[in-house]
């Protein structure tokens, strides 16, 4: 009797120890998620962060372009209008002029996109 008490006993501590493993590892794993958690968190954080900047920097790029494409267009304008009152003849010095300033416009546009 004796032999299956102690056989009991050694069966129950073999079984608590198995138990106390897997709760360990548990543990472990459980402790291990909360700090992936955390760390994935801070990460979508810099992450919104990061595309905060980057949309204001598009809204910003964008009404440049759409200032320079403005004043393309002012300068069309103005070169249509220099050509309707002289009937059609523009300087050459005006000519030039306008066409340097709508080469370097263009040419700032074209950095931007």
């Amino acid at each position: 009797m004796e032999q299956n008490a102690d056989h009991t006993q050694t069966e129950s501590g073999a079984e608590e120890q198995q138990l106390s493993r897997i709760l360990q590892g548990l543990w472990d794993k459980v402790r291990r998620s909360g700090e992936l958690i955390t760390e994935l968190r801070s990460q979508n954080s810099d992450l919104g962060q990061r595309a905060s900047v980057l949309e204001r920097e598009i809204s910003r790029v964008k009404a440049q372009l759409s200032a320079r494409y403005e004043a393309v267009r002012s300068l069309t304008d103005q070169l249509k209008a220099a050509g309707d009152s002289n009937n059609g003849v523009v300087l050459n010095g005006e000519r030039d002029s306008l066409v340097a300033k709508v080469r370097e416009l263009l040419a700032r546009i074209d950095g931007y996109l």
